[in-house]
């Protein structure tokens, strides 16, 4: 098979393109003042005078100033780097750790819930039916029946579902709420009823 020119351009193209993107995020951390910044959007005599002590009479200021001129704009740039680099990082999937200044990505046995990456059983619980959809971030179970709280739940009807509901830690203050008053509103009723 015969590879044109056009072709390989092609393929050449959209390999550097796709590493551009790739590394455009990568890491923030590693940011060089004077390559990253001074060589590229701002005039470098300000970086001579301020890193050097070079061209500060040409430019009319002290070397202390110069300093703090560039470093205030280098960190208005930083910032604005940043928050390009974190909408793209969440864009692909990832995460942007503020403390490394990088994207992150979860390997293929992890998935991203919150700000980190968890297994399906750190996220479902370590139920063999329950599965987790990532594009979703929720837990199903594969079987169909219903998932609630790392269980999956065999629903026989309406009484198993309110069974099921009414175990859980959290309903127990209403169950006792609506319990008390049901006993309350009979006691009423019947001591209305032995009145009359």
């Amino acid at each position: 098979m015969k590879i044109t020119k056009v072709a390989l351009a092609s393929i050449l193209c959209a390999i550097l393109t796709l590493s551009l993107s790739a590394t455009a995020f990568a890491d923030l951390a590693d940011t060089d003042i004077r390559y990253d910044f001074c060589n590229k959007n701002l005039d470098k005599n300000y970086c001579f005078c301020a890193f050097d002590g070079n061209m500060c009479e040409k430019l009319g200021i002290s070397q202390t100033s110069a300093e703090n001129y560039v470093l205030n704009r280098y960190y208005f740039w930083l910032d604005k780097q940043r928050s390009i680099a974190k909408n793209s990082c969440e864009k692909q999937e990832g995460f942007w750790n503020n403390e490394g200044d990088k994207c992150v990505f979860c390997d293929g046995k992890t998935y991203l819930f919150g700000k980190k990456c968890q297994s399906k059983e750190e996220i479902c619980g370590d139920n063999e039916l329950a599965q987790y959809n990532a594009k979703e971030k929720k837990c199903y179970c594969s079987d169909g029946s219903t998932f609630h709280k790392g269980a999956c739940l065999k629903s026989d009807g309406l009484l198993n579902d309110l069974k099921a509901s009414v175990s859980s830690p959290q309903a127990q203050p209403l169950l006792w709420a609506i319990l008390g008053a049901v006993f309350l509103g009979t006691f009423l009723v019947l001591r209305n009823r032995s009145n009359q």
